[in-house]
């Protein structure tokens, strides 16, 4: 039986890089939760990533981040994240 992948923002122990099309800031962050989760924060004023964004473009969307959005490493458990 082939295993469907899921699409990226279903991942989950990630660790993942955003960067910004329009300048050269980079971020490197990680997540237990669904990638679509975290994302969701730094849609908020309150995250780094958005404060870049509001900063740079005056609003911020789940598809901006995205669209530059790599994810550098998987894990298969929280333990293996961790370790």
């Amino acid at each position: 039986m082939h295993e469907i992948k899921p699409t990226v923002v279903n991942k989950q122990h990630v660790i993942y890089e955003y960067e910004c099309d329009l300048c050269d800031v980079s971020y490197i962050g990680y997540t237990l939760r669904h990638l679509h989760q975290r994302l969701a924060d730094h849609t908020k004023q309150s995250s780094s990533i958005g404060k870049h964004f509001i900063c740079v473009t005056s609003c911020v969307t789940m598809h901006m981040l995205l669209w530059n959005m790599l994810i550098l490493s998987e894990f298969s458990d929280s333990v293996s994240f961790c370790i």
